[in-house]
């Protein structure tokens, strides 16, 4: 089902690299034609009412209330429902796992890997950190705070590379797309722990956000160190996507309380 997908140019990856490293994120353009796009969403869903064996993969439901300090943790699967949060584990299932490791987004990753644009790449091998569809029922969802994706609580022993982000519903303003303030990628880590970022520390800086509406079948590439966050699906439709966050395929995990986890690697074959 993916087979028609268009490469992008040298000259696309070379603009994409400027806009990533100057603004800490960039949209890719429409690049999943709707009956893709309607494959993965369908694959998602199945998962959720547990039409797809449900046992593989991590859950997070959505708190009623919405607030993210209400959620709940270590739940797990909690029986049939299209209102989870989040899921992760997509490299699990054989038609998610097609997107995520799919070829054409090799030269995208490990382009944007590097500070400097190369071609072909110098960051040659790349591992997955995590695949997650991130969902917002209609009416729903949880508002997201500003936050980065990295720090210690990440337990990696370098930074992530790049997270592709890629929509599988229309996500307007309205239905909590994607909110960035461009250039706090360069910042670094807001606190050492990583994650939410204090509001006194954000507070500064609002004026400065920019939201990322998308359409459905949009690829949108994140900086790991960008603030971002989202809100509430105010709308009276879903708004499902992916987020794939990959890791120079050198990436060693630290922790220290449980055994280290290894890296699947992507785009072999």
């Amino acid at each position: 089902m993916f087979a028609a997908l268009p490469a992008f140019s040298e000259t696309s990856l070379r603009q994409a690299h400027t806009a990533f490293w100057r603004d800490g994120y960039v949209s890719l353009g429409n690049v999943l034609p709707p009956e893709t796009v309607d494959v993965l969403r369908g694959r998602i869903h199945a998962i959720m009412m547990a039409d797809i064996d449900p046992a593989p993969f991590f859950f997070q439901h959505d708190a009623a209330s919405g607030r993210y300090e209400d959620l709940a943790y270590g739940s797990g699967f909690c029986g049939p429902s299209l209102a989870y949060r989040k899921i992760e584990k997509l490299e699990r299932d054989a038609v998610l796992r097609g997107w995520i490791d799919h070829a054409v987004l090799a030269p995208v990753v490990r382009t944007l890997a590097n500070p400097e644009f190369v071609a072909p790449p110098v960051v040659t091998a790349i591992t997955l950190y995590r695949a997650v569809a991130w969902n917002k029922a209609a009416g729903g969802g949880t508002e997201l705070p500003w936050h980065q994706d990295g720090g210690l609580f990440w337990g990696i022993d370098r930074p992530g590379v790049v997270q592709l982000w890629t929509a599988l519903d229309d996500a307007p303003v309205a239905a909590g797309c994607v909110e960035v303030i461009p250039g706090s990628h360069a910042w670094g880590l807001a606190t050492p722990q990583g994650g939410t970022i204090p509001d006194p520390v954000v507070a500064p800086h609002l004026a400065a956000t920019v939201a990322i509406p998308a359409r459905r079948g949009d690829l949108i590439a994140l900086h790991n160190y960008i603030w971002h966050r989202s809100g509430r699906n105010q709308t009276a439709a879903p708004r499902l996507a992916v987020s794939v966050s990959y890791l120079d395929g050198a990436t060693r995990c630290t922790r220290q309380r449980y055994k280290p986890r290894t890296f699947l690697p992507m785009f072999e074959s």
